[in-house]
């Protein structure tokens, strides 16, 4: 039998009995339920917990992100657009932070990770006969053409 303490309330105990699981609080049966449900629920209970956790912490995790983007570097720490965006603007206008750091971006540089466009090389045969800059040639066959 485990036990398990949650200020709040006195005590929760988690008791397995057969192939069901038993949450008892202060004495009093909560709910019971067959393991398959009851792995179901603390797979839920730990998703809401991290999520929970992630919107504590969710300004540290601001700041952060803008001392990266302020550096220029090019990492995510997170998914969340609007965290994103929250933190480029404490990036570009938090004072504190452009004095406390001052041989990074000037603060006349737009921020934001730049697009990446591939663009075709010119043709012109270097290297093996026949094959020319920018293009890629795999799985030569028995004559040597692509």
């Amino acid at each position: 039998m485990g036990s398990l303490y949650i200020p709040r309330y006195k005590s929760v105990i988690l008791r397995v009995e057969g192939n069901m699981v038993q949450v008892i609080q202060n004495g009093m049966l909560l709910m019971e339920l067959p393991w398959e449900q009851a792995k179901v629920l603390s797979r839920a209970i730990r998703a809401q917990a991290g999520r929970a956790e992630q919107n504590e912490k969710i300004l540290k995790v601001v700041s952060d992100q803008a001392v990266l983007i302020r550096q220029g570097f090019p990492v995510a720490l997170t998914n969340r657009p609007d965290v994103f965006k929250e933190a480029g603007n404490e990036a570009a206008h938090d004072r504190e932070l452009r004095r406390s750091m001052p041989g990074s971006i000037p603060s006349g540089v737009v921020f934001g990770n730049p697009a990446v466009m591939a663009m075709r090389a010119a043709r012109r045969t270097i290297g093996a006969k026949g094959i020319p800059s920018g293009e890629f040639v795999a799985g030569l066959g028995g004559n040597g053409r692509k």
